[in-house]
């Protein structure tokens, strides 16, 4: 070692330089397991969705309009589940009626996601605000003009200083009012719910303004989804709800 200095130096860094790189491997290996994990977490390991369309499903693929022909969930399945499983906590009715543009006195926000939601979706999905709070029961069988946006969703359409709470927006024609804000989630590597550029209204009030049974191939497609009883198997409630 001391004859052989540089040597001696050549072979620690050769030595320091992989360990580091095994450190740095392993640990990219182990945040990228947690960003999946987190992203799917939003999906939940407990809950049933049920759709006519399988995820993921493009025309391309063989079975896709033999899917396309099925009919869409609607809310009169919805409340047979309610009132007949015995292996659900919750439940709800998801009305996806696709991207449009929203507006406020001062801005303008494209690309903004819409969903009709019922009473159980904040529960269901783990809904955080930064301001404002949900839907109340009332507000949802009423069908009342009242809309949650997503973080982004309120950046684009509101200065930093002003408070979206309370403020009306246009949204298809209809003027809402914003009672709440969504928490910014960020964007994870698998991201199948992103509530920063969406826009939450009521399933009563989404009535008003489309027509589910004549909606087209990018509107008004419908989601239910069931989350298990605590210590109930995601298959025992599969089972019941087929």
């Amino acid at each position: 070692l001391a004859g052989n200095k540089l040597r001696t130096l050549l072979s620690l860094s050769g030595i320091t330089i992989g360990i580091f790189c095994v450190i740095m491997v392993l640990s990219a290996v182990d945040s990228l397991e947690a960003n999946i994990q987190d992203s799917f977490k939003q999906l939940g390991d407990d809950v049933v969705y049920i759709s006519k369309m399988p995820w993921g499903e493009s025309p391309q693929e063989g079975n896709f309009w033999k899917y396309q022909r099925r009919p869409e969930t609607d809310y009169r399945d919805y409340e047979v589940i309610l009132e007949q499983t015995q292996t659900a906590d919750i439940a709800t009715f998801t009305v996806f009626i696709g991207n449009g543009s929203a507006e406020s006195k001062t801005s303008n926000a494209s690309n903004v996601f819409f969903i009709g939601v019922t009473n159980h979706y904040k529960d269901m999905f783990g809904l955080k605000f930064s301001k404002g709070r949900y839907f109340t029961p009332a507000e949802f069988y009423k069908g009342t003009n009242h809309i949650i946006i997503g973080y982004d969703v309120a950046q684009t359409l509101f200065r930093p200083s002003e408070n979206p709470i309370g403020k009306y927006i246009k949204v298809k024609g209809q003027r809402l009012q914003v009672i709440g804000v969504l928490e910014k989630e960020g964007k994870d590597l698998i991201n199948p719910l992103d509530f920063d550029g969406a826009g939450l209204i009521p399933y009563n009030t989404t009535r008003k303004y489309i027509n589910l049974k004549k909606a087209g191939f990018n509107r008004g497609r419908t989601s239910i989804s069931v989350k298990a009883k605590k210590g109930v198997r995601l298959e025992t409630l599969q089972a019941e709800l087929t």
